[in-house]
């Protein structure tokens, strides 16, 4: 692979007003990059974005794809369009960061993990729960051995937005599940718990169960746990909680947010006696909700570059597996080993 010395060219193709705020706004922001180009069904939406991030407008993907304006996508499309698009970008030797989840099924996110091995080119998955403040504060934590090897956990991803008037119904495993998984198998790595080895969904596939998805999970070094994920968990906003048990301790995560903020409710290491010790997060990994958009982007920009770790399609595919897992238990009623 070609190195650069300069900033990456960075494409983005998909405009709405997440991806003007947080992708577009980040990416300008980045010491790294350049938005070189802006691509969208509507040209003038893509010519509005350009006129906020830079770029050059475009209403093809494909003449964007030829135009040699870029060194990168960033894949931003509905789910069913992440497969195409990747390949296409792959094909032409591009770099690519899709959005969450990587593909629709298994095999297309191992289609698309093998046509980037084969092109020789880096990759990255926006999972964004890696770079917000409390979540790599936990995994730290963890990682440190503080809390020993993992015996077994309990994690919960909870949102109200489908209770919300004129909010449209989504499959909470769908929709939520990919944040969940990831941030599973992140922090029970961090545990040398390896790989999710089992899932087991305790609720069916029917639409009464949609907005709800519970189960329990077995990681490759025995420890089991239950994940429960809801988007019409009222108190909540964008929340998630998590407590992991191991052989020396404990460390448990609540956080929230909402608007512009971000709450820590509490992050401790249990104590011998049972209770728990607030920690304080070090100010070097304290992000504000403002200055989100720029370190997320930067530090996708920096792994698509080779200078710095993130989710790649290999973790995609992986996060992908549990979700079909997940989806295939629900439906099958039993457990599904991976």
């Amino acid at each position: 692979m070609t190195e650069l010395k300069g900033r990456l060219r960075v494409g983005v193709v998909g405009v709405n007003n997440r991806i003007r705020r947080v992708i577009l706004k980040g990416l300008a922001a980045s010491p790294r990059a350049t938005v070189a180009a802006i691509c969208s069904r509507s040209l003038e939406k893509a010519r509005a974005a350009a006129e906020e991030s830079g770029g050059i407008p475009f209403d093809s993907y494909e003449a964007m794809l030829a135009s040699g304006l870029v060194d990168a996508v960033v894949v931003e499309t509905p789910p069913e369009l992440h497969y195409p698009m990747t390949m296409a970008a792959l094909a032409k030797g591009l770099r690519v960061a899709c959005e969450k989840p990587l593909a629709t099924s298994v095999a297309q996110a191992r289609g698309m993990e093998e046509a980037a091995t084969r092109a020789g080119v880096r990759t990255a998955v926006n999972f964004t729960y890696r770079s917000t403040t409390a979540p790599r504060y936990f995994a730290e934590v963890i990682e440190s051995g503080e809390i020993g090897e993992l015996l077994h956990f309990g994690m919960g991803y909870w949102q109200a937005r489908e209770l919300l008037p004129g909010t449209p119904p989504k499959d909470s495993l769908e929709d939520l599940g990919p944040h969940a998984f990831d941030a599973l198998r992140w922090w029970a790595g961090a545990a040398g718990a390896g790989e999710v080895a089992g899932v087991f969904s305790l609720k069916g596939d029917g639409p009464a169960d949609r907005p709800v998805w519970q189960g329990i999970l077995r990681m490759g070094n025995g420890a089991t746990g239950t994940v429960q994920i809801s988007r019409v968990a009222l108190g909540y906003a964008n929340g998630v909680t998590a407590a992991f048990h191991g052989t020396k301790g404990a460390v448990s995560l609540t956080f929230d947010v909402d608007e512009g903020t971000v709450s820590l409710a509490r992050l401790g290491k249990v104590r011998p006696e049972g209770r728990w010790t607030p920690l304080q997060i070090p100010p070097e990994l304290q992000v504000s909700f403002e200055a989100f958009p720029a370190f997320h982007l930067d530090r996708i920009v920096g792994a698509l570059r080779g200078e710095e770790a993130f989710p790649d399609f290999a973790e995609g595919r992986r996060v992908q597996e549990i979700q079909e897992a997940a989806q295939r238990s629900a439906a099958e009623g039993q457990w599904v080993r991976l």
